[in-house]
């Protein structure tokens, strides 16, 4: 090992004698940096994945180009012989030649550095992918390494090499992906799909550490030093034989790991593991849950990962369940019996364009899976992909088990199935209520109705606060609050017309209520440098912009101490309204702001005269006063005596209309996870969120955005130069000492 360490040592200084490292890494350094911060800021995430996923193609030229060298250059200037003469192995040079180059690229990754440093500056970036990111760098940087090191063996030849090199690399790593398997046999794909390099980056670069990934990478590594070994040895009868042992073993043993296998997941909410929520719920199943799985088997390849990820999990389901959980899997397309049974029960097929020995065809597939217990049966109809099927499988479970659902009461706008509509409204709330059904049992008042205000009756309330209120009304909600009542309140102040955008002031009917409580919902409008785009049509030309007054929630603008939004994402408000505490707060009421606006954020006065459009927003922004915002609080009161009362409001209710969930779905988990907390209490919510990896970035001015993109591009190579500097002065000197 010490002989292995030393070779390592004095090559990897041996690039850094010449200025070709500094050139390699810097030109490295300078293409992926410029290349990410391209689109980052225009994406708006807080995330790295555009930057593992530009990696492998960078490592295509680059890494190639290190290797290209090692051997070929030996035996055209005839050191091969005179190196192999030396009491050193074969092996160990080898081996020494591979550690120096995996150094050269380890410290090309280490110079990114700014890269994670300032996403984590400017948003809340989850580590652990990052981690898992440059681990399979690592990983898939060592193979490329391996082949270029083989190939380079091959011939005396630099740039045939480096060319060889280029091609060995992009079909092992091409190989796997769709644009090769499509069309393709399943069997066929399954095993083109293990061999590509690519698709076992895919699961290291989420933040989950499989072992099959770690084998898979492992045994190519150790198949193409073999291969480079051999060639360097020569040629005889018995390196057949043992390089024909060698693939067969490799072939066993990444056979076995994909049958056993186990996984290290590094993500911040642990995405790919089960939740302590979901053990608790299947520690407690007193009787067996049946899971059947109606997929399609010849699944095309872009759905075959799906498939994978799904029996993973219900595996680790069966795990924490035991005996208490059946896992079966039927094919839906069986007979036109089966099929005919797997449409009744509600999954419907799905009609994918594929290609199919040569040409385009219309694949039918199925998806889709049952939860049954005991009488009880609930479908999840299609299943396209995993990041939320987790909190899908919880709440059917807990749906079935349950004997009977919570009560969840709706005072509100009727919805299209509650009046006998046809058709839902835009301005409606069908999707929210339709949603929370699938837990809840809803029990609808009209804005006319003046419910009996009995805890028992009324658990929770959701409530869109109505243009006007009676006495009686404000009475009833005033005793609810009062006797402990749950309330979600969702209060506009300012309805906004859809033809020319003009807002129109509305009373709040529940404001002395609220003060009784130590909040006012403002009449003002909210606008913030932190927004969505919005489309508006100027003739007959179309135009999405950033809107202001469609308030964006960011990460870092969530409380992270409240359950109910401390791992959402985004919520998008649109033209809503400050929810202001008042001080000091009354006897035994606490209080929390759930969401605000960023330190941009300002109000606008509600003036028919001045309709809310781009042109008088940007206006509006320009002559406001930025200030933090609340948009959102929950409040709490403990008495001495008696029941504890949790209200939360919201100043604004179009954000989980109709028209707003189809734009921004976010917007309905806010809701769900409220409801949920006050029903079962937190058990669940973290489930909902999991898979909400990417989060959005801070509001940042042009300047600071391109100040951030000279710093990243120029730092570390910078760093290089004085680093190269440095080691050019102390040689000199040395050399005229």
């Amino acid at each position: 090992m010490h002989t292995i360490w030393n070779i390592a040592k004095k090559e990897f200084k041996d690039y850094f004698i010449t200025p070709i490292a500094y050139i390699y890494l810097i030109t490295f350094l300078v293409v992926t940096t410029w290349l990410f911060l391209r689109s980052f800021f225009l994406a708006g995430q807080g995330s790295l994945r555009g930057f593992f996923a530009l990696m492998p193609w960078i490592y295509l030229f680059f890494v190639p180009a290190i290797t290209m060298g090692k051997w070929s250059e030996e035996r055209k200037q005839g050191t091969i012989e005179l190196l192999f003469t030396l009491p050193i192995s074969k092996k160990n040079i080898l081996i020494g030649k591979f550690m120096a180059g995996l150094g050269l690229l380890t410290t090309a990754l280490l110079l990114t550095f700014p890269l994670p440093i300032t996403v984590s500056l400017i948003s809340k970036l989850d580590w652990g992918p990052v981690i898992g990111g440059y681990l399979g760098l690592l990983f898939m940087g060592g193979a490329y390494m391996a082949i270029g090191l083989w190939i380079s063996s091959l011939t005396n030849n630099q740039i045939i090499a480096f060319i060889v090199g280029v091609v060995a690399c992009f079909v092992l790593f091409i190989i796997g992906e769709p644009l090769v398997t499509t069309g393709l046999s399943p069997l066929t794909v399954s095993l083109l799909q293990y061999l590509g390099l690519g698709t076992h980056f895919e699961s290291i670069g989420r933040g989950v550490v499989d072992s099959r990934d770690v084998i898979y990478y492992l045994s190519v590594i150790s198949l193409f030093l073999f291969f480079n070994l051999k060639s360097l040895e020569g040629r005889s009868k018995e390196r057949w034989i043992l390089i024909l042992a060698i693939l067969i073993g490799a072939a066993t043993l990444n056979l076995l790991a994909s049958r056993h296998f186990a996984r290290l997941d590094l993500t911040k909410q642990k995405n790919y593991t089960l939740a302590p929520a979901t053990k608790e719920i299947l520690k407690n199943l007193d009787d067996v849950v049946t899971i059947r799985l109606y997929f399609t088997p010849d699944l095309p390849p872009a759905l075959t990962n799906v498939r994978r990820d799904v029996e993973d999990m219900l595996a680790e389901y069966k795990t924490y369940a035991g005996s208490h959980l059946k896992v079966e899997y039927y094919n839906p397309q069986s007979s036109p019996a089966m099929e005919q049974k797997v449409q009744a029960m509600g999954i419907p097929s799905i009609e994918l364009n594929v290609i199919q020995k040569d040409k385009q065809e219309v694949q039918k597939i199925y998806l889709g899976m049952t939860l049954s217990f005991a009488s009880r049966q609930e479908v999840l109809a299609v299943i396209q992909n995993t990041g939320n099927l987790e909190y899908r499988l919880d709440a059917g479970m807990t749906k079935i088990v349950q004997v009977k659902k919570p009560v969840l009461s709706w005072w509100g706008p009727a919805t299209a199935s509650m009046s006998g509509q046809k058709e839902a409204k835009k301005e409606g709330y069908d999707i929210l209520i339709e949603r929370l059904r699938q837990r809840y049992e809803i029990r609808a008042y009209s804005p006319q109705d003046t419910p009996k205000a009995n805890i028992d009756e009324m658990p929770i309330l959701l409530m869109v606060v109505p243009d006007t209120l009676s006495d009686a009304q404000k009475k009833f909600f005033a005793d609810y609050l009062a006797n402990g009542g749950k309330a979600i309140v969702l209060a506009e102040r300012v309805s906004v017309s859809k033809e020319g955008l003009k807002p129109t002031l509305k009373e709040n009917p529940m404001s002395d209520i609220f003060k009784e409580y130590g909040i006012e919902v403002g009449k003002e409008i909210v606008l913030d440098r932190s927004s969505a785009t919005a489309t508006f049509t100027g003739g007959v030309v179309s135009y999405h912009i950033p809107y202001p007054f469609w308030v964006k929630i960011i990460p870092v603008n969530f409380n992270p101490t409240q359950p109910v939004v401390s791992e959402l994402g985004l919520i998008i408000l649109p033209w809503p309204s400050p929810v202001r505490l008042l001080q000091p707060l009354p006897e035994g009421v606490s209080e929390s702001i759930l969401f605000k606006t960023t330190q941009y954020g300002m109000t606008a006065n509600a003036n028919p005269a001045l309709p809310l459009d781009p042109q008088n927003a940007q206006t509006a922004m320009s002559q406001g006063k930025p200030e933090v915002i609340p948009l959102g609080v929950m409040l709490t009161q403990k008495k001495k005596e008696g029941p504890t009362t949790q209200l939360v409001v919201v100043g604004d209710s179009a954000f989980v209309q109709n028209q707003f969930l189809e734009l921004f779905e976010e917007n309905i988990v806010f809701v769900e996870n409220a409801v949920d907390a006050f029903s079962t209490g937190n058990q669940l919510l973290g489930v909902r969120t999991k898979g909400n990896a990417a989060t959005s970035i801070l509001v940042l001015t042009e300047a600071q955005r391109t100040g951030l993109r000279f710093i990243n591009i120029l730092l570390s190579p910078l760093l290089l130069i004085g680093l190269g500097a440095t080691i050019f002065l102390w040689r000199r000197k040395a050399l005229k000492l």
